[in-house]
């Protein structure tokens, strides 16, 4: 329910979400109170006495900000993953990259692409890095999304992967942070076509 909850709001993106999530979620108060929590956490709400949560929506400046935060959170991670990563590892990230390559074109490949990123930051083995990545995981997610099907840099997950198993850090770590650095100019360029200045 939780995180039913905690995605349902991020769709809906009115003012007085908690009142109006209820009906639409179909959960009780407290996971939405949670929920509304988390979205605080990350920017994403604000909540007000007597109005309840009002969504705040990002600029591209907070984007920016956010691709720059993955750079340092993710290439640190990979470096320490080359020292944890096992063939079970290898073969689930290989699995997911598989699939995201054969079915990018034709349905969205957000929520594989957040496990396969979120993999590389476990395998660091670093909790309260983990827990810095998870608190713009939700984000980078709702951004992913909005890049489906315009990502000619999933390519770099199989080079990624290789350099990975092959225990190399600072190309692993050079590949990711041109990877990223990719999609932030992709999604700056969704923002560039459309004629609204915030993102919701």
């Amino acid at each position: 329910f939780f995180f039913q909850a905690e995605d349902g709001i991020r769709d809906i993106g009115v003012t007085g979400v908690q009142t109006c999530a209820l009906p639409i979620l179909g959960v009780s108060r407290g996971p939405v109170r949670e929920a509304l929590g988390i979205l605080r956490d990350e920017g994403l709400v604000t909540i007000a006495s007597r109005r309840g949560a009002v969504v705040v929506g990002l600029t591209p400046e907070d984007i920016d900000d956010l691709y720059d935060l993955r750079i340092v959170l993710e290439c640190h991670a990979i470096r320490r993953a080359t020292a944890n990563v096992r063939d079970a590892d290898i073969e689930y990230l290989r699995g997911l990259d598989a699939g995201m390559v054969a079915r990018a074109r034709i349905e969205p490949v957000a929520s594989p692409d957040i496990a396969f990123h979120r993999h590389l930051i476990l395998l660091a083995r670093q909790e309260r890095l983990r827990s810095a990545w998870e608190r713009i995981a939700g984000i980078v997610g709702g951004l992913l999304s909005v890049t489906d099907g315009q990502r000619p840099d999933l390519v770099l997950h199989s080079h990624l992967i290789d350099a990975l198993a092959s225990g190399d850090g600072d190309t692993a770590s050079a590949i990711l942070h041109v990877h990223i650095r990719n999609a932030h100019r992709i999604m700056r360029g969704v923002l560039s076509s459309r004629s609204e200045p915030r993102v919701h």
